[in-house]
C-alpha cells in the first residue's frame, strides 16, 4: 500500500481510537520509512501503546527502538513500557531487567515512581527482599503523591 495512503488509514484509527489497527498501520509506516522519520513514528507508536493499552506490544517496541539506534534516555521509555507488560503477565525476572534498565539510562523519567514501585513488587516476588526494601524506601523519599505512600505501605507490610 502506498506510503499516503498509509498515513491516512493510520490517522484515521488513531482518531477514531482504533489502537490494535493503528499500531499495525504504524508499523508498516515505520518499515517504510526514511531514517530520518523513524524515531517520530516509533514515538506515533508508543503513544497507541500506551493509549490503547496495548502492552503486549512493547517487548516489540522496545527491539524496534533499539534496531533504529534509539540510545541513552530516548530509550528508558521503551524499557519502562516493555517492564510494564512483563509485570502484567508475572514475567518478574524479564520485568526487574527492563525497569532496572529504564532506570540506569533515566533514572529521572517521568514514570520513574512507577517503575521504581512496579521493581520493588517484582523483587519481593523473586524473594529479593532487602533490593525491594531499598527501592521502596527510595521511593517513599521522593514523595510522588501516588506512588509513594504505596511503597510506604509496602515497608509496613514487610515489617513483622
Amino acid at each position: 500500500m502506498k506510503s499516503r495512503a498509509l498515513q491516512d488509514r493510520f490517522v484515521w484509527y488513531k482518531s477514531s481510537q482504533q489502537y490494535p489497527k493503528a499500531y499495525g498501520v504504524g508499523l508498516a509506516l515505520l518499515d517504510q520509512s526514511k531514517p530520518e522519520e523513524q524515531r517520530e513514528r516509533l514515538n506515533l507508536l508508543y503513544d497507541i501503546t500506551c493509549q490503547g493499552n496495548l502492552l503486549a506490544r512493547a517487548p516489540e517496541l522496545l527491539s524496534r527502538a533499539k534496531k533504529i539506534g534509539v540510545t541513552d534516555k530516548d530509550l528508558a521509555p521503551f524499557h519502562f513500557l516493555s517492564g510494564k507488560a512483563h509485570f502484567q503477565r508475572s514475567q518478574c525476572k524479564l520485568a526487574i531487567s527492563d525497569y532496572e534498565t529504564a532506570l540506569a539510562l533515566d533514572n529521572a523519567y517521568s514514570d520513574s515512581a512507577e517503575a521504581r514501585y512496579r521493581l520493588g513488587k517484582c523483587l519481593s516476588r523473586v524473594h529479593q527482599p532487602t533490593q525491594a526494601r531499598k527501592i521502596w524506601e527510595e521511593l517513599v523519599g521522593m514523595k510522588d503523591t501516588f506512588w509513594s505512600p504505596l511503597a510506604k505501605n509496602e515497608l509496613r507490610l514487610m515489617r513483622p
